[in-house]
Formats: structure tokens, sequence, C-alpha cells
């Protein structure tokens, strides 16, 4: 010990000493540590309580130079030794992790000495130092390579502090390169690659992989010695204790500065997925989080110094193959977008990755032909379609709520792409006229109320079969983005909270409907979802409340219902929304007083129905509330509830009778659901009606009319102002007093207003039921067309006339069939002595509609030109436009549209949809189903039931009530503004008198199918021959078309709501007879859904009215119900749909003699539609005896093959017969249709395979950085090449129907259509030819060509571009026949008026094309350039792809376009294509001079070309 003391003492004076006092002290160190033997150095390290002072005083003494002379050699060999020693036993040591209390030895072998205490980490840090400083010191090769080896040793012994020793390997290794003379590079290369292999092959420490990770850093790493070394870390992490994870993804964030950025992202992302995966309990799970969000704190610090990080991660975002976005990967993104640089593109990156998503999965959904995703596929497709999007959303929900654990610092990003996912689906808006389409709006509502359900439940993710139908990939992404805010507001704390409200608030401001319309969906769903802590957050609402009256009339009605429940617990929020209702009603605009009347009956209905059941009843003999002052109002009611608010605001409704009259209709729709809501406040409900009715009623019996049309509405200016809708209130009225109670004592008084009103609407009943049109000056003097002030004023008179007759007419139907009537009563002229008088009914009713009918008639005649003051414009042409809807002024003239005023011929009926269902289920059923009456003959209301005109009308109003409530704004602001409360939509729909439509569903199906069946099953098949004589008109044929357009409406209405919406809907129609069953002849399918077998047990309905209607004379109901047949096929499996695909395709064969285009487009479009996934992706092609190719039938583009070689036979025939060889439907009439209905078909067809080949890159790059098994990767590689076949076959069959159309003698504009299908199908084929080539540079690994692409290549040289060069030189280069009609015919043939007619159709089809000059142009360069892709993917390959290409065509073709003097090339003469025609139509002309002249220069040119040919080998044709 004294030794070990004297040379620790001499250790310290050596440090403590300068200049020649150093020398001296150095040299008495060597002499000590001379003195030691090597085996007592190891010894003494092994047993040292702090080995580092020790081992730092024998290696300071071997410093080379520290004595002032030059040591003997022995002394030098001596320390080195012993330098030598001391790194041994203290790298072993190090391995050890334990030091030894007792005991010698003289071995080197790691771990050596017994058990001893632990070494503590401190100590050994200390000693890894002083090891690491004193390492410069040794030069010897051998030497360095020795430490190194005990290093690793020392690493490799698995102790927690073996790490420490990997500290000197950096400064070793530059060493050894340094000690490695002219081969230094080479030497410090292959040492570093050993080390990190051995490193990487060893199972580093859990605790210790950040430590490792650390020295590596300082390790000169090549990318793929990164690479290795990332690997090895992910996967010895994804064992350690998740504690230790922030530490290890700090070292990789470190290490990612030397490169492999992308990789130290993916394996980070991998790791905690890992883990997540692994996590079982939630106490895990939160630990987990927490560790999130350590870890963003280092890649946020990270990016922020190294912005290259950042971007490696947005590229892979943006890639062709981004990576599978788990929750934490998309929390890596949101980390990434909170720093400003990155802001806007990961945002933009992650909204295109979710829209892309739904994207593929609806166009994966819409190509049967492409090889479907399957859940085994470990790659390849199962990253498309459905599954993708499902697992994106998922994640991005889990990742809003892992918000809340200590990850608040995404909350804004997440909420950024929300908003943006809302905005990119803000199409589906409230009204369905802004966003395109009726159904969208629908749709919207479906979306919200699916969101709703799923908020309330407490998921808060409807999943993506939730939001069905017709949804949009825009709108399913703006359902996501409601999700994601929803989501937000319930997990993150009370800020982010603040925030998820004012964004609401932000985006309400200044916005359109359809854009303020989720935003108002998110609040309503927040304030229902959390009603217990909304009231911590009345400031940020009541922002939103202040822009009431200033919004979009819905999105305000919205806002209103969706603060409501706000207002039920506030009543401080209750005071304040009627303050601002006050003053909407003050104000000059519509909206604004529109809002404030629906919303105090909305507030009075919800008052009255939470607070009736306490209620006491008003005594009808007490005086009315509206005579009490305030102070009594408080003692009415034992409470403050609906009676008190409704007293209260009672003046303003008063107010709202003399304003606009879509204010006058909401009081008159909304009063009586006040009174359903609570019976006591009847006569508060009556009062404002009484004086109002009586302002427009005649109470004197002796003079007429009864009503007082004239104040309905006036000539204001140039216009017509509607002032009064008299029918509405006449509605409103018969509904109050339907719901009123009736009272015995006061029955007859007129003091009491209930009792006045009913008495007075019976009389009004009957004096209608008595009169007649001339009562109201309604007869063929009146001008009624509406281009002149005076026909639009009688238009509107019209127009209130006829709802007046309807609300009687409705009247007397409910009493006929026992329901609630107004205008019964005992002094009723239709009472009897035991009650109604039904044949005094039946003949009242019957007389109103014959009324009703002839001022439907007499508005008609007179509103054709020349019947009224003003020629030259009908009622159709002024009221272009027009569509009539809730809430909606209808469009046409410019005064029709100021005023409001609806033409007759678009007016939606007054009577309420229960109404209609009963007169239709009359129409079914033959009759009201009354009590027998002996009269002997046919019964009053079987007879008006039996009538084609009341059949009509009744439809007619049934078709357009349905258009009515789809194009409601009403409806999807109220599904908006209650989204989450199915019974308070249901109670504002009936306050706002919104129909149920489903009401009408199934009588409407009934009658539909009665009037089919019974009237076009009996009609003549022909229409009529064309220039015959005029037909007679048939009165059933208005009759029968109305009912299909209603079922088609129905249809559509019901398919807006998914696949469940419409079998909700078929559910309601009549089951199908068996006789339509067994001729329908279904096949058995199995699998289906509830919704699905609904849909699949009416086709055979469906079936039954289209066979009815497949005949010429029923063209217009055939087109409607091929509307109805596609969206029942839609909603079903292809087995099923290829059956109502084979039902057109017969109808095609066998339906002759139509002359209707539209049909002819329906039944063909219904059967290329639904042959598209009748065969799937079969179709074995095999070689034809022509060089051509035959392909197996079964799918649309066999069909349209079929179709275009019927097409080419046709019109290469002089006289076109009556009706094609194979399709009856095909004639002269109906071809252009038929084109017209291919080439849109084909259209879809080539946006669908741009999609697949697009894709296809998308899977290659996925299959060649997929990471697994090579079984599973094969797998991936197999999944892409079946895609890629699957692609190129459907390609190869377009191809051949489009070079059949080339083929056939198109003229006009098909041609010009054509044209820019075949540019669009040469694009399409070189995009195939790129896929084929090797990706930038992996030439190495290019595969070769597949047999698909190389068969189609072959074809399309052969087989295609010629045909396409001789359609544009025929077609595109050819001159109009002018001269030959001048110098060719003097004889008069070519006289006649068809001749004639084509010709100039002929011509201006041909100017036309020569002035679309880019056509021709962008074609041939698209065939070059197909041809070069093949060029070089020839030069590349085995396989000569051009070799089936001609030279002539590929290098000597020109257009030669005719000049403007008539000479040059072909101009001057008679041109290919005229001759070419000529010549298979057998007729010859004369021609002149130059004509001959120009016929033999073309001669010697095709002469020239076939030289040309004839001078290559065999086999050398075409190469390049």
């Amino acid at each position: 010990m004294e030794g070990l003391e004297g040379l620790l003492a001499a250790a310290r004076s050596f440090a403590a000493k300068s200049g020649d006092e150093k020398v001296v002290a150095g040299q008495r160190l060597q002499q000590l540590v001379l003195k030691i033997p090597p085996d007592s150095v190891r010894a003494t390290v092994r047993l040292q309580v702090d080995p580092a002072e020790y081992v730092r005083a024998v290696l300071v003494a071997a410093r080379p130079g520290l004595a002032a002379a030059p040591l003997a050699a022995q002394d030098a060999s001596g320390l080195m030794a012993r330098r030598l020693a001391a790194y041994k036993a203290s790298l072993a040591l190090l391995g050890a992790g334990r030091q030894e209390t007792g005991g010698s030895g003289g071995g080197d072998e790691v771990g050596a000495g017994g058990e001893g205490r632990l070494l503590e980490e401190r100590k050994a840090a200390a000693l890894a130092s002083v090891l690491e400083a004193e390492l410069g010191g040794i030069t010897s090769a051998p030497d360095l390579t020795e430490i190194t080896e005990k290093a690793l040793e020392a690493f490799e012994c698995g102790s927690p502090l073996g790490c420490v020793a990997l500290e000197l390997l950096p400064k070793a290794l530059l060493l050894l390169q340094m000690a490695g003379g002219g081969e230094a590079d080479q030497v410090g290369s292959s040492a570093c690659t050993g080390i990190i292999n051995r490193v990487c092959q060893y199972s580093w420490p859990l605790g210790s992989i950040g430590k490792v990770l650390a020295v590596l850093r300082d390790f000169p790493l090549s990318q793929d010695g990164l690479a290795r070394v990332v690997a090895q870390a992910g996967q010895r992490a994804r064992l350690a204790d998740v504690q230790d994870l922030p530490a290890v993804v700090h070292q990789l964030l470190m290490l990612s500065t030397r490169g492999c950025r992308d990789v130290v992202l993916t394996e980070t992302m991998r790791l905690f997925d890992h883990k997540e995966a692994s996590v079982e309990e939630p106490n895990q799970r939160r630990q987990l989080l927490e560790v999130q969000g350590l870890a963003f704190l280092h890649m946020d610090m990270a990016v922020k110094y190294d912005a290259e990080l950042g971007m490696a991660w947005l590229r892979q975002l943006r890639s062709d193959a981004p990576p599978r976005l788990s929750a934490f990967g998309l929390a890596i993104s949101f980390m990434l977008a909170g720093i400003h640089r990155f802001e806007q593109p990961v945002t933009d990156a992650l909204k295109s990755l979710v829209l892309g998503a739904y994207q593929d999965a609806a166009a994966l959904a819409g190509a049967p032909w492409l090889p479907q995703p399957s859940s085994s596929s470990a790659a390849g497709t199962s990253l498309l379609g459905a599954a993708q999007a499902a697992a994106l959303r998922s994640a991005l929900l889990q990742c809003a709520r892992n918000s809340g654990h200590n990850q608040a610092g995404i909350a804004q990003a997440i909420a950024q792409l929300a908003s943006s996912l809302i905005e990119a689906g803000s199409g589906g808006g409230f009204g369905a006229s802004k966003a395109g389409s009726a159904s969208s709006a629908a749709v919207a509502a479906a979306a919200a109320a699916a969101v709703a359900a799923a908020a309330l439940g407490g998921s808060g993710d409807p999943g993506p079969e939730a939001v069905d139908g017709n949804a949009t990939p825009g709108q399913r992404a703006a359902a996501l983005g409601t999700c994601l805010l929803l989501e937000l507001f319930e997990h993150a704390g009370k800020d982010v909270r603040r925030e998820v409200v004012a964004l609401c608030h932000n985006r309400l401001i200044g916005a359109k409907e359809e854009v303020a319309a989720p935003y108002v969906r998110v609040l309503a769903l927040i304030v229902r979802r959390n009603q217990a802590t909304i009231s911590d957050y009345f400031k940020e609402m009541q922002l939103s409340l202040e822009h009431l009256a200033f919004l979009p009339p819905n999105a305000a009605i919205a806002l209103l219902l969706a603060v409501w429940p706000m207002c039920r617990s506030r009543r401080d929020t209750q005071d304040y929304v009627i303050m601002l209702l006050r003053k909407a009603m003050f104000s000059r605009e519509l909206h604004a007083r529109l809002l404030a009347a629906r919303g105090f009956l909305y507030m009075i209905t919800q008052e009255l129905q939470s607070g009736s059941a306490g209620a006491p009843a008003l005594d009808a003999s007490e005086p009315g509330p509206s005579q009490l002052s305030m102070s009594q109002l408080g003692s009415l009611t034992g409470r403050a509830g609906g009676a008190t608010l409704l007293h209260e605001v009672m003046s303003f409704l008063r107010r709202c009778l003399t304003q606009q009259p879509e204010v006058r209709r909401a009081v008159y729709e909304g009063m009586p659901a006040l009174l359903a809501a609570d019976p006591s406040v009847q006569d508060s409900v009556v009062e404002p009606l009484l004086p109002h009715f009586l302002q427009f009623y005649e109470a004197d019996e002796n003079l007429s009319p009864p009503l007082k049309l004239e104040a309905c509405a006036r000539i204001q200016g140039d216009g017509v102002r509607l002032v009064e809708p008299l029918q509405h209130l006449l509605a409103g009225v018969r509904r109050v007093l339907c719901a009123a109670r009736t009272d015995a004592a006061t029955a007859d008084d007129d003091g009491c207003a209930t009792a006045a009103l009913r008495s007075r609407f019976g009389a009004l009943r009957r004096r209608l039921a008595e009169g007649c049109l001339e009562d109201f000056q309604m007869d063929a003097s009146v001008d009624f067309v509406p281009t002149t002030p005076g026909g639009l004023l009688s238009h509107a008179h019209a127009d209130v006339l006829l709802g007046c007759l309807e609300v009687a007419m409705e009247d007397l139907v409910e009493e006929l069939t026992g329901g609630a009537a107004a205008g019964a009563g005992a002094g009723a002229a239709t009472q009897g002595d035991d009650g109604p008088d039904v044949e005094a009914l039946s003949e009242a009713l019957a007389h109103l509609f014959e009324q009703h009918q002839r001022l439907v008639d007499l508005v008609a005649d007179r509103s054709k030109p020349g019947k009224g003051k003003k020629e030259g414009q009908g009622l159709t042409q002024a009221t272009a436009g027009l569509r009539a809807g809730q809430g909606r002024q209808p469009g046409g003239t410019a005064a029709a549209a100021a005023s409001g005023v609806v033409t007759v011929d678009k007016r939606v009926p007054v009577f309420s949809l229960g109404c209609l269902a009963k007169m239709l289920d009359a129409i079914a059923d033959d009759g009201f189903k009354l009590p027998e009456m002996d009269l002997g003959t046919m019964a009053p209301d079987m007879k008006l039931c039996r009538e084609p005109a009341f059949i009509t009308s009744v439809l007619t109003g049934a078709q357009r009530a349905l258009a009515a409530c789809e194009a409601s704004d009403l409806t999807a602001a109220i599904a908006t503004g209650t989204a989450g409360s199915p019974e308070d939509g249901t109670a504002v729909r009936r306050l706002f008198a919104v129909p149920e439509w489903h009401r009408l569903v199934a009588p409407l199906f009934r009658a539909a199918q009665t009037v089919i069946l019974a009237h076009c099953k009996g009609r003549v098949a022909t229409a009529g021959a064309a220039g015959g004589p005029k037909k007679e008109k048939d009165l059933t044929e208005a009759m029968t078309q109305m009912a299909a357009r209603a079922l088609h409406q129905t249809l559509a209405m019901g398919a807006a709501g998914g696949v469940a919406g419409l079998a909700a809907v078929l559910e309601l129609a009549p089951a199908p007879s068996a006789h339509a069953a067994e001729e329908a002849a279904l096949p058995p399918v199995d699998g289906l859904g509830p919704a699905q077998s609904a849909i699949a047990g009416r086709l055979p309905l469906l079936y039954e009215l289209f066979c009815a209607a497949c005949k010429p004379s029923c063209a217009k109901e055939l087109e409607q119900l091929c509307a109805c047949l596609a969206l029942a096929a839609g909603a079903l499996p292809p087995a099923l749909a290829g059956a109502v695909a084979d039902w057109a395709v017969a109808a095609c064969e066998s339906l002759s003699g139509l002359a209707q285009p539209a049909a002819a487009r329906a039944v063909l479009g219904l059967a290329l539609r639904y042959k598209a996934g009748a065969a799937g992706v079969a179709g074995a092609r095999g070689a034809a005896a022509g060089g051509g190719s035959q392909w197996a039938l079964g799918d649309d583009l066999d069909l349209l093959r079929e179709v275009a070689v019927d097409i080419k036979s046709y019109l290469d025939m002089e006289e076109m017969p009556d009706e094609a060889e194979r399709f009856a439907l095909l004639n002269a009439r109906t071809h252009l249709g038929i084109l017209a209905v291919a080439g849109q078909h084909l259209d879809s067809v080539q946006s669908a395979l741009e999609w697949a080949l697009g894709k296809g890159k998308a899977l290659a790059a996925a299959a060649r950085g997929y990471e697994g098994t090579p079984s599973a990767q094969q797998r991936a590689e197999n999944q892409r090449r079946a895609w890629e076949k699957a692609a190129l076959t459907r390609l190869h069959k377009a191809a051949e129907v489009l070079a059949l159309l080339a083929e056939a003698r198109l003229q006009g504009t098909p041609c010009e259509a054509l044209a820019r299908s075949l540019t669009r199908l040469y694009r399409l084929l070189g995009a195939a030819a790129r896929a084929q080539a090797a990706p930038k540079g992996r030439k190495k690994d290019a595969p070769p060509v597949s047999a698909a692409f190389t068969d189609l290549a072959l074809w399309a040289n052969k087989s295609l571009t010629p045909h396409i060069y001789r359609f544009i030189e025929e077609v595109f280069g050819q001159q109009p026949d002018e001269e030959e009609n001048e110098d060719g015919n003097e004889d008069g043939a070519e006289s006649d008026k068809k001749a004639k007619k084509r010709a100039r159709a002929n011509a201006a089809a041909a100017s036309k094309a020569k002035r679309e000059s880019k056509q021709v142009p962008n074609l041939i360069f698209q065939i070059e350039e197909f041809e070069r892709h093949l060029i070089r993917l020839s030069a590349g390959g085995a396989n000569n792809l051009m070799v089936t290409a001609r030279r002539a065509t590929n290098r000597d073709f020109r257009i030669k376009l005719p000049s403007a003097d008539g000479e040059g090339g072909e101009a001057g003469g008679e041109g290919r294509s005229k001759r070419r025609r000529q010549e298979e139509a057998e007729e010859e002309t004369a021609t002149a001079g130059g004509e001959e002249e120009g016929e033999e220069d073309e001669g010697q040119e095709q002469e020239g070309y076939g030289e040309e040919d004839e001078e290559m080998g065999p086999g050398e044709e075409g190469e390049y």
C-alpha cells in the first residue's frame, strides 16, 4: 500500500508541478511505475475503490517524452507493457461491472476476480474518460487493435457499463487510420465496418441503447452502416422499457444529422407503433402517451436545428407510396406542422392523403375488373380501397384523442387539418341548388345524422360505413373533419376547446351557407354532447350568436337550433337569444325577419312541450290571453313556461302577419304546432288568425266570389308583388281547426274565436264547392302570358285560387275517409241526419276538381304565344329555370323572380302529404272505399278516381311535392342544427312544415304500379310513323309518364341516403307477384345484408314495370324506369346487377322502332353500366381468324364491342335499314344517341384506367420498398402483377372498341369526340409503356416487359395505328363535296333534299373539324410518344416491340388538308375518303380533268409506298 500511495502522490505532484520541476516529477513517476509488475497493475486496477486515479497515474507515466532524456529500450518496453496491462484491466473491469474485494490473479479474462461490489456508473465514466484521454499516446497498430478488441469484448459481456468501453473506439479507429500509412483510408474503413458489424450483431443492453448510439455518433459511419445501426437500435428498443425510449429517440435524431433521415423517422414510427400494439392496460397506455410527448419535444428541437429532417418526412408524405401512418406517425406530422415553415405544406400533404384515400376507395369500388384487396395480403392492393381509408381515419381520430396526454402541441395542427377537410367537402351545404344537385343536401344530412349518433354514443367516429350512399370523397373527408373537432373538444384541454369554438365562430362570419353548414353542425354536436360543461364556454358561443341575424338564412336557423340546448339550461342565454330575435324582427332583410318568426315559434313550442303537463287549462269563457295585462301573465300559469313566453311574443307574431309573404307563411305553418304542443293555448293561437282571415273572406254570402283574390297580389311598377299567400293561410287555419277542441257550449257562439273561425271556414268550403271559375272572373278573356305584368298578376291569382280549391278538396277527402275535417258540422251542406252525406261529399269533391282542372287548362291555353296581349313568348320560355320549393324564390322572368310569383305550370300543390297519400290509395283501390250506395250507377268517387285528368293531377302533385321536399333548404338546415337529437329534428320539421316524404312512398308505388301496368301493357307498341298522319292524343300518356317520373323521384330521394335509404323506400313498396318473380329469374346470391335483401326482393316489381314500358310508344316511361333500375342495381352485388344488365341487353336486341334517342341512351347506358362488374376480371383472349382478337363475352366492353360492330355495319350501308342487324334499338333516329352513350362510357373507362395505371406505379414503389419475409415480398409483387395485367387487359379491350369506331363511317360531331378519345387512348398506352421501364437509378433491377403489354403493343402497331391514320386522313383531310354537286349531276339526281341536307351537314362538320386545329396534332403527337417509348423498351430488352409497325405509316405519313384555292396534293381532286365511299357504294360519278390528274398523282404516291415496303427483308418491316 505504501507503494500505491507513493505512486498516487507522485502522480498528483506531477500534475501540480510546472517547468523543470514537472520534468523531475515525471521521471520519478516513471521510475515508480517501472517497479510495478504488469500483473500487479492488473490486480491493483481490479481491487481499487476508485481505479481512475491509479490508471491515470500508470498511463501518465507511460506517456512518450515525459522525461527529459530518452528512455532505454527496456524501460520504454516496460512502460508500454504496463500501459497495455492498465488498458486491459480497466476494460475488463468495465465489462465485468464489479470490483474485487480481495484475492489476486494474473489472468486477463474479462470479468475474472470473484463477485465483489458493483462498479458505480460515475466511477466507470471517470475511468473511461482517463482511458480515452491517454489513448493518443499509443501509436502501435497491434496495441491499438488489441485495445479495440478488448473494448468490444467488454461491450459484449452484457454489463450495463460495458457500453462505456465503446467510447474508446472512435479515437482508436482514428489512430489506427493514422498508423496505416499509405493505406490509411482502407484500413480505417475496413476496421470501422468490422466494428459496426460486430456491434450490430450483439444484443445491446436494453438500458444502454441511448449510450451506445451516443458513442456510435462519433464513428465514421457510411450510409449503410448508419442504416444498420438505426435498424439494430430500433430492434432492441422494442424490447426496452418505455421510460428509456426518449433517450433512444434523442440519440437517433442526433444520429440523423449524419444522413439516413428517412430511415431514422421511419424506424422511430415503427418503434412506437410496436409499443402501442403491445400495450394491454390503460395505465400502460397513459405512460406510453406521456413518453410519446417527450419524444415529440426532442423531435421539435431537432427539426428546428435541422430543417432537412422535416423535409425528409414531408417528402415521404408526398411520395407515390407514402408510409402507412399510424397515430404516432400522424402525430409526427402534426408536430412538424406546428413549425411555421412546415405548417401549410404538411397540412396540404395530409389533406391530400385523406382525400386520396377516399378517392381511391371510390375508384376501386367502381372498378370491379381490378383485383380487390384482401385482408390476408401483406402489401400491394391492401394499400388501396376502403381498408386504407378506414385505417387512416382511425389513426387520425386516435391521434386527436391522444392530444390530451402531454401532446397538446399537436392539437392546433389537428384543428387546422380538420378545417381543411371540412372545406374540401363544403359542397354539401344546406341548399341542394348551391351544391349542384338535389341529392347532395340529403347526403350531407345523412352524414350529419351518422356523425351525431356516433358522437352521442361516445365514440365520435361513425365509421366509414355510416357515411354511405352518394357521398363524395369530399363529403366523407368533411365528416372526418367534424369528428376530429369533436374529439379535440372532448379530450383536449380548456384552451384547445376554446380554440375549437373560436375556429367555428371565425368560419361562420361572412361564410356562404355551404361553408357555414359543417361548422354549425360541429357546434350542435358539441352543445348536445357536452351539456354539462358547455356553459363554461358561453362567452365563446356568444360571439357566434352576435352575428345570428347577419348569417345566411338557413345557417342562422341552424345555429339557433344548435344552441337551443344551452337556452334550456341557462336563462341568461335564452334572454340573450330573445333579444337578438327582437332585433332581427325589425330588420329590413327578409331572411332576418324569417329567422325571427321561426325562432320565436320554435322557442314557444319548446317551452310548451317542456311544461305542458303541469299547465292549467284555459277556460274558453274567460277573456283571451291577449286581453290580459303583462302583470296578469305571471299568474296565468303556475310556471314561467311556454304560455307566458307565448303572451310575451304574441305582439311580435302579430307583427309578422304584416310583413312579407314568406314571413306570413312561416307563421301560418307554425301555428298548428303550438296548438299540438299545448292545447291550452288554443285561443291565443286562433285570435290573431281570425281577423286576418276575415280580411280576405267575403262574409256576405249574397256576394261573390267568396275570396278577395285581388287583395292577395297587385301590380307594382313593372312587376307584380305577392301580398298574401292566401292558400297557405287557409291551410294553416284548417290545421288549427282540426287540432282545436270543440266545446258544445260555445260551438255556435260567434264571440268565441275558435267557433267563429270554424263556422266561416265551413261556409267558405261550401261556397267554393257550389261556385265556379266565372265567379272569380276566370275565363277565356283573361291574359295569362307571364311576360306581361297583367299576365303575371293573373298567374298569381290563379295560383292562390288553385291552392284554396286544394285546401277545400283536402278537407272533403279527410271527411270522406273519416279524418279530421275543419269544415264539417251540422250546418254544412254535406251533413246528413246520421252523419256525413257521402254522396254529397263525393259530388262536391268532383265539382271542386272539375273547377281546378278547368283553371289549369285555361291557364295553359291562355299562356301560349298569341293568346295574350303580347306575342312571341310562351309559358315554358318565360319560366325557364323555375324550381319551386319551401324557402326558395322560384326563377323565371325578372318580375316573377323579384315578386315570388310562381307560374301555374311549376307550382307545388298545397295538399298535405297525408291527403296526397289518401288520393293515391284511392287511385290504386278504385275509389275511397266508401259505404256502398244504391245508386244504380258508378259511384262518384269511383268515377273520379278513374278519370285520367284526376290521376295525372294527383301524380303530378305527388311528384312536385317530393321534388319540393328534396330541394328544401330547411331539411338540411334542420338536420344540421339538431344533429345528435332525432327527436328535436322531428319536432322542428313539424313546426316548420317540412313534410315527411316517406309517407308518400307506399301509396305512390301502388298507384304507379296500377297505372303503368294497366295502361302501358295495353298500349299499341308502335309510336307512329314519321311523316304519317298525326296520331291522336292519348290521354293516358301523361298519366303513365308522370307515374314513372314520380317513381324515379322517390327512389332517387331514397338512394341519397345510401343502401339503407333505398332499402327503406323499397320496403314500403308492394311485394312483387309470383309471376313477376318467376319472369325476373334472379340468380341466388348468398351473403346479402338486410338492406340489400330488401332491395333484391323488390327488383322483380321494377322488372315487371320495365317490361310493361319496353315498347316504342312508352319511350319516356322506359327512360324513367331505366333510371329506377339503375338506382336499385347500384346497391346490389355484381351478380344481381348483371341480371339487370341482361334485362337491358335483351331490350336492346328486341326493342325495334324506337324513335326517342333519350330512351335508347337510357337502355344502353343501363346495360353498359352494370355489365362492368358482371364478369369481373374474366375475359381470356384468343387469336381470331382475321388477325384480330376475340374476347370472352361477359363485361361492358364486350357488349360495347358488339355494339360497335353493329354500328359499323349499319353505317357502312348506303341506305340505312329500319334497324341494325343485332341490336334492334339501333336505327336512324337513335344511332347518334347510342354513339353518345358509347363515347361517355369509354370516357369513364379511360378515366378509371388512368387512375389504375397511376396507382400501379405506387404499388410498384410499395412492393420495392416492402420490408418483410421473402414470401411476403413475393406476394406483394404478385399483387402488383395482377393489378397491371387487369389494367392492360381492359385497356386492350377499350382499344379494340375504338379501332372499330374509327373504321365506321362517322360524320360530324362523333368524329371530333372519337378523335379526343383516341388521343386519350394513346396517352394511356404511353403511360403503360412508361410503367414497363425501370425507375430512375434502378436500371439494373428492371423487370422484364410483361406478356400482357407485349401483346398489347404488338397488336396496337399492327391493327390499331394504321386504322387511326386512315381515320385522320379520311375525316380531317377531306374536302367538302361542293364541285361535284355543280359539275357531275346536271340531270337532277343530286337535287334530292336529303342528299343536299347531308352534304351541308358534312361540310359544316368538316369545317368545324378543321377549326379544331389542335385535335389532329395532339393525336399524332401521342402516337409518336407511344412509339418512342416502345423503341426505348426494345433497345433495353430482348423483345422488339416495333416488329409489327409499318415504316410507311410511321415515317412517311403527312396530312394533306385542302387549300383555299383547291390546289396542292389531293386537295385539287377527289379525296381518298370520297373515292372509298364511292367504291363501297358502287356509284360512279363523272370527274373533271383536274380530278383525274389528282387521282393519278395519288396512285403514284401509293406505288412508292409499296416499293419502299418491298425493299425491306423478311422480318425487317417497321424495325427501327
